[in-house]
């Protein structure tokens, strides 16, 4: 159900930015991307959360390593809170472009802090992986928003050497989400994801 959720918000968030990205957009349009994606970062993150004892039941990763990656997920369920109330505050200040696009920085610079991303530097490099694909999810949710004010894309964090996975990495969580294979790969080329 939830992941049904997630497919629905993320298909909207994509096919409603990619005409904006053609034809320019309003501050409106960015306000109305910017409030979606942080349901869509949201959800992902209660995802994460809810894969996290069959992650471990399947031995993906042990007991310790679950904690500190739900440790890391409530970080970041902390952060979208915080994305809400900026884009709260960006909208009631007037629903200015570089408002929106200063909260969702603000989020990814806070999702990529090293300090944050530590503890997982020690987790095995499969269980790097998986966390990396939810992170991949968030981050091109948000390089939606920052595409649509005109900033540039924001990388996805960095786990230790395990590398970001790339769009294609990404495309069966997305379709396992319910997210056809041709509106998430617009989303990865309005984004420019992993380029």
């Amino acid at each position: 159900m939830l992941t049904a959720k997630l497919s629905r918000l993320f298909l909207a968030l994509a096919l409603t930015a990619a005409p904006f990205l053609e034809s320019g957009c309003t501050a409106a349009q960015v306000a109305s991307a910017a409030q979606n994606t942080a349901v869509v970062i949201g959800k992902t993150i209660a995802l994460a959360q809810a894969e996290l004892p069959a992650l471990q039941a399947t031995g993906l990763f042990s007991a310790a390593e679950g904690t500190v990656i739900a440790g890391y997920l409530t970080t970041a369920a902390n952060l979208d809170g915080q994305l809400v109330s900026c884009n709260t505050a960006a909208t009631a200040a007037g629903s200015k472009k570089a408002a929106f696009l200063s909260c969702v920085t603000i989020f990814a610079t806070g999702l990529a802090n090293p300090a944050e991303l530590t503890a997982l530097r020690v987790i095995n490099p499969k269980a790097q992986a998986k966390v990396l694909e939810w992170l991949g999810v968030v981050t091109l949710s948000v390089n939606l928003v920052v595409t649509l004010a005109g900033g540039t894309a924001v990388p996805a964090p960095v786990i230790g050497t395990t590398p970001a996975p790339a769009a294609s990495a990404l495309r069966p969580l997305a379709i396992r989400a319910g997210v056809s294979a041709r509106d998430f790969d617009r989303a990865v080329e309005v984004t420019h994801y992993g380029k």
